[in-house]
């Protein structure tokens, strides 16, 4: 006996061939609802193709002088054609509606674990109740997650393909999205599962690579994920390690500079402190610049002011006080000078110890019991 749930299985599985890999979320529905459409548009495409092979070749003109004789109306023919279409139409319409208000409210909102999502060109942030930040994102496979969604610069757009789930992101508003993937997805041999996340807006030069994985978490595992990526709070970490972490996860730049000397929408940080850049683009008249501290903390907070050959077309954001506060720009100096082999050891050395980079360096002062700033003398032992 058919039942709706086996209707909806057969159009999912007819659509299957076509689809992203599925996950759960709202697959269910997506997948039911395109495998409909499918179905009726070979249906009818079918039908209209050989109904007019059909009448072209019953109805052909054998004489030259014949003269044929065309009823001009049918009401039987007029409801034929035009009820069936409308009943389709509500049909997709009303399964369509369903899907999007199942999308809009979480099935169990008090449950959902709630995940705040920055996008800003090229890259995203995820920030998670107990501090913790990363690129990629982690959600728990037992339970909904729920979305907030912002952007620092220009419109993007969530996409996680195997979850059918997506929602524009839209600057100077709040977005939210929420899914629940299958925990099938993951067991105690596999605990995690990767899944694709990007950008589906286009949103600059940089849309293209400004991807990501959302990366489901089987229940046993989740805790230890959550330690693990609290480890990368930037409130705990070392100056070179911060900027490290801003370079992958808050800063976004490593969605348009590489560490590795590969190219890519922005120059390669890889022996990039202390070089000579030639440019092509500037404001003082200069033609070539030292990439050192000042160099560096002017690109960042106005990118267009000096452009370097092969990068006047770029399109980087200007990185403001909001973005990224003066510790942030000096923890990212101290990470782009570890990537130059020559002043590896200096970047390593040159922050006194406690030092967080959340202010900056010459207004850094050593909680007690704390080693002193370099040049100022130990106290005497007693």
């Amino acid at each position: 006996m058919m039942t709706l749930a086996s209707i909806s299985d057969f159009f999912a599985w007819f659509s299957g061939p076509w689809m992203p890999e599925d996950a759960g979320g709202f697959s269910g529905n997506v997948d039911a609802l395109n495998g409909f459409i499918l179905v009726v548009s070979y249906f009818f495409s079918i039908l209209i193709a050989g109904l007019m092979v059909f009448f072209a070749i019953k109805y052909r003109q054998k004489d030259k002088s014949e003269v044929g004789e065309g009823k001009t109306h049918s009401t039987p023919i007029e409801i034929a054609w035009t009820l069936p279409p409308l009943l389709i139409v509500l049909v997709i319409f009303a399964v369509g509606f369903r899907g999007y208000l199942d999308m809009s409210t979480p099935a169990q909102a008090g449950n959902a674990y709630e995940i705040r999502a920055e996008a800003k060109m090229w890259g995203w942030a995820f920030y998670y109740p107990n501090g913790g930040v990363s690129q990629d994102l982690y959600v728990p496979a037992n339970r909904p997650t729920k979305l907030t969604l912002e952007s620092a610069d220009v419109i993007h757009s969530l996409f996680i393909p195997a979850f059918r789930a997506k929602k524009d992101v839209v600057p100077g508003r709040f977005n939210t999205m929420w899914f629940e993937p299958d925990p099938s997805v993951v067991s105690e041999e596999k605990p995690q599962a990767a899944f694709v996340l990007n950008c589906t807006e286009y949103c600059g030069q940089g849309h293209s690579q400004m991807n990501a994985e959302c990366i489901v978490v089987h229940p046993s595992e989740w805790e230890n994920v959550l330690v693990e990526i609290k480890k990368f709070n930037p409130d705990n970490l070392p100056p070179v390690e911060l900027g490290a972490d801003i370079y992958k996860n808050k800063g976004g730049c490593a969605a348009c500079h590489s560490v590795d000397g590969s190219s890519n929408t922005g120059p390669t940080w890889l022996n990039l402190y202390g070089s000579q850049r030639q440019l092509a683009v500037t404001d003082t008249g200069e033609t070539v610049v030292t990439a050192d501290a000042a160099y560096l903390n002017e690109s960042i907070r106005y990118p267009n002011r000096k452009k370097a050959v092969g990068y006047a077309n770029g399109n980087m954001s200007a990185y403001g006080e909001a973005q990224l506060s003066a510790g942030d720009v000096a923890a990212l100096i101290a990470y782009m000078k570890t990537l130059t082999d020559q002043y590896k050891d200096e970047a390593l050395q040159e922050f006194p110890e406690g030092y967080d980079g959340s202010v900056p360096v010459e207004e850094f002062v050593p909680a007690e019991g704390e080693a002193p700033n370099e040049g100022e003398a130990p106290a005497e032992a007693a």
